[in-house]
């Protein structure tokens, strides 16, 4: 997959413009375990190649807030349940 990511910022380069990863993210019915290996590698990639990146939702299902995600560790964020472990992650990057 990384490959993907490299060929787009050679795209980039060539033509002197920004890529954007503009939808990304997984259904909450994804086990967090390896939904947080796969974003932090997709992440990483998308760092390392310099590409921007959206979610497909701060809310809901794919989101970092009420995702109701199975395994997800949850805190109270202004009357939200915030993913804490998506959140920090996300920092990160």
């Amino acid at each position: 997959m990384g490959n993907l990511y490299k060929s787009w910022a050679a795209l980039a380069s060539v033509y002197n413009m920004g890529v954007h990863c503009g939808e990304g993210g997984a259904y909450n019915v994804t086990p967090q375990e390896p939904l947080m290996g796969w974003f932090e590698f997709v992440l990483d990639q998308l760092k390392t190649y310099n590409i921007g990146y959206a979610l497909w939702n701060l809310r809901g299902r794919f989101g970092l807030l009420n995702s109701d995600r199975p395994g997800g560790q949850y805190v109270d964020y202004k009357g939200h349940q915030l993913d804490k472990r998506m959140y920090d992650l996300m920092q990160k990057y």
